[in-house]
């Protein structure tokens, strides 16, 4: 049991990085010059962008019921990882 919850857990973890690391190259691929901001210009940029409230509109359209759905996975896995820890089970000293 622990080590199918350690393995949900570093899935996760996993999938975020990928995440994080194909959505930057593509922003890079859609404006070229995105790379050569540092990092206080990349974030206003990205404030300036994402604070449009049509654009945020457009969005949480696209994702409406998603969120609830992930909240709903981490919890129960969060669940899981504490049941294991009461019962004794849950030796890993990995950080979660």
């Amino acid at each position: 049991m622990q080590n199918v919850t350690e393995y949900k857990v570093n899935k996760s973890k996993k999938a975020r990085v990928s995440r994080l690391i194909t959505r930057g190259a593509a922003i890079e691929c859609i404006c070229k010059d995105v790379e050569l901001l540092d990092k206080a210009e990349f974030f206003l940029l990205a404030e300036r962008i994402f604070s449009d409230p049509v654009l945020c509109d457009e969005i949480a359209k696209m994702v409406v019921g998603r969120r609830d759905c992930i909240e709903a996975g981490e919890a129960e896995l969060q669940s899981t990882i504490k049941d294991l820890k009461e019962a004794g089970y849950w030796k890993s000293s990995r950080k979660e």
